[in-house]
């Protein structure tokens, strides 16, 4: 490895054999290489220099400190979804000790929006053994304390972070990265927040990922620290699919404060990253679901005098036996593609948008009566019987205007769809009837439309 340097030693009694190098070392792949540093390969490219010092004195391990601004140096760790370029600078400090084995007191870089201060210790051969990181921050997406574990020669270490956040809005990680691209390896997190959407944290995340060919693994948490989840990160088209399952789904929804009066119920739901930053594209089928005390509901029930009905949900509540729907989450709303509720006393279906930015509500749908006797599912939309009732929500979420339209139950559910707009238009929008629980692929996403 390229090097040049002053060597300076003092010729007076009682130096002790005390001496200094002052210079520059080549830093590159083959410095890498050559000091056995173990980061995997590609991970270093180009060539900088960094100002190094040697303090040697004797039957002492000599003591060594190198800064450098990265100049002419391309350095990326895949794990992290970090890189920077050879035009980039930042700045790069290490110290400690040239013993066997030798040891990193210090080592702290400010290069790409990445910040870390931490220590290295090294095997008796000079491999990595293990990197304590106290803080890691990445731009707005990670503040969390990191440790790398090496895992032998030629291998990507191991990442372990325990605590700290992690906020998916501000990263690609979980976005399509080509298929085939290869680097990454195991990552273990006990982290304290996993931020998804604005309005959505998973918290007490746990999780075991390998992100060699995208990020996989299973993980356990809580929705906004509340409902228990468990779930699996899928590789899909070069991304991250999220599979999430629950036996409380009323507590999922409610803890999402997507639903806050549903109860009980079994859940899955899938998301898979869509168009744009913070964009997930949803599949969600709930079992043996129950809402009590929801104002929307009560205003639609006694819009079209179900009195029945609407005693039910102001006691135990309406039971729905099944409940299927897709939408898109993004960080500025819901986005509901169409959504069927059905149980023996009544079915509902739904489509429109909720802007969680501004908590506003724009839904419309059809509620049918009876929905067992109803022959529900067979002349309409999921959820809707031959005999129905239109109705649109909008407004504030904490107090929207419900309004139902009485005549609209003069329409056979099989001619609906000429009196209405059409639903929000989806990426790779599946058939109607298309109930099925697989990783949608969302390779042919297009254009949303608003309304």
């Amino acid at each position: 490895v390229p090097f040049d340097g002053l060597y300076t030693m003092p010729l007076t009694a009682g130096s002790n054999g005390r001496a200094s190098v002052e210079g520059w070392i080549e830093l590159s792949e083959r410095f890498m290489t050559e000091f056995n540093i173990g980061l995997p390969p590609g991970s270093v490219g180009g060539a900088g220099r960094g100002n190094v010092t040697l303090d040697l004195e004797r039957d002492t391990a000599p003591t060594f400190s190198l800064t450098s601004d990265l100049a002419g140096l391309s350095l990326a760790l895949v794990p992290l979804d970090w890189s920077i370029n050879e035009a980039q600078t930042g700045d790069l400090s290490v110290a400690g000790t040239l013993g066997q084995p030798p040891s990193v007191d210090r080592l702290s870089i400010d290069a790409g929006g990445l910040r870390a201060n931490g220590s290295v210790t090294l095997t008796p051969d000079g491999q990595l053994q293990q990197a304590n990181f106290s803080r890691v921050r990445l731009g707005n997406w990670i503040d969390a304390p990191v440790d790398l574990v090496g895992l032998g020669a030629g291998k990507t270490p191991l990442i372990r972070v325990a605590g700290g956040t992690v906020d998916l809005r501000q990263t690609s990680l979980t976005k399509k990265q080509g298929r085939g691209q290869t680097g990454g390896g195991p990552v273990s997190l006990r982290l304290d927040t996993l931020q998804i959407i604005d309005t959505i944290a998973l918290t007490d995340f746990n999780a075991e990922l390998n992100t060699a060919r995208g990020v996989a693994g299973d993980f356990t948490a809580k929705i906004n620290g509340r409902t228990p989840i468990a779930g699996r990160i899928i590789p899909q088209a070069g991304g991250s699919a999220f599979q999430i399952t629950s036996q409380d789904a009323g507590g999922v929804l409610a803890s999402a404060n997507l639903l806050k009066q549903a109860r009980d119920g079994d859940m899955e739901l899938i998301l898979v990253p869509g168009e744009g930053d913070g964009v997930y594209e949803g599949q969600i089928t709930a079992t043996r679901l129950r809402v009590k005390d929801l104002p929307v509901l009560a205003a639609l029930l006694n819009g079209i005098s179900l009195i029945g009905i609407l005693d039910q949900l102001n006691g135990d509540g309406i039971h729905f036996s099944d409940v299927n729907g897709r939408f898109q989450l993004a960080p500025d709303r819901v986005t509901i593609y169409e959504v069927a509720a059905v149980g023996a006393s009544m079915g509902i279906s739904m489509e429109g948008y909720y802007h969680s930015d501004r908590k506003l509500l724009d839904l419309d749908g059809v509620i049918s009566p009876v929905y067992a006797l109803n022959l529900g599912g067979w002349f309409g939309r999921p959820g809707e019987g031959l005999i129905g009732f239109g109705y649109d929500v909008e407004g504030p979420a904490n107090n929207p205007k419900v309004q139902v339209d009485p005549l609209s139950v003069l329409t056979p559910g099989m001619f609906r769809d000429l009196f209405r707009g059409p639903p929000p238009a989806r990426p790779g929008a599946a058939t109607r009837d298309d109930t099925s629980t697989d990783v949608p692929s969302n390779q042919n996403a297009g254009e949303q439309t608003d309304r």
